[in-house]
């Protein structure tokens, strides 16, 4: 169970946040620097499509790493916590990888404004 929830909420739970994770790094960096950001909408679309694709190059390689599961439990159980761990890996791993490319789009898009500072 994930936060006292039942096995089927706690995946839909993990599935909605796999697909709004990417939510959280680009609403951070925009709230942090929306006044030098010289196109706001296309650091906001780009933004999102680098996370959804760094996500969907780690998905497969993060499910092929081994996970442990307690052994007492179902086959069922076992598999339900395997899906959820690599859930949770690819979203953290995939977040982790995310900041360098979101840092790297946010200086073009701020320009030379992002490293001065008396800039805004």
């Amino acid at each position: 169970m994930l936060l006292g929830l039942p096995p089927e909420q706690a995946l839909q739970v993990w599935l909605w946040f796999g697909r709004l994770w990417p939510v959280i790094p680009i609403a951070g960096a925009y709230l942090m620097f929306r006044a030098k950001l010289t196109h706001p909408v296309a650091f906001i679309v780009l933004g999102f499509l680098v996370c959804a694709g760094v996500h969907g190059i780690v998905g497969p390689i993060a499910v092929s790493v081994p996970a442990s599961v307690p052994a007492d439990a179902s086959y069922g159980e076992q598999m339900f916590r395997l899906v959820l761990i690599n859930m949770a890996r690819t979203i953290a791993i995939s977040f982790v990888l995310s900041i360098p490319v979101l840092w790297w789009l946010l200086k073009l898009s701020c320009g030379h404004r992002l490293g001065k500072q008396g800039a805004s």
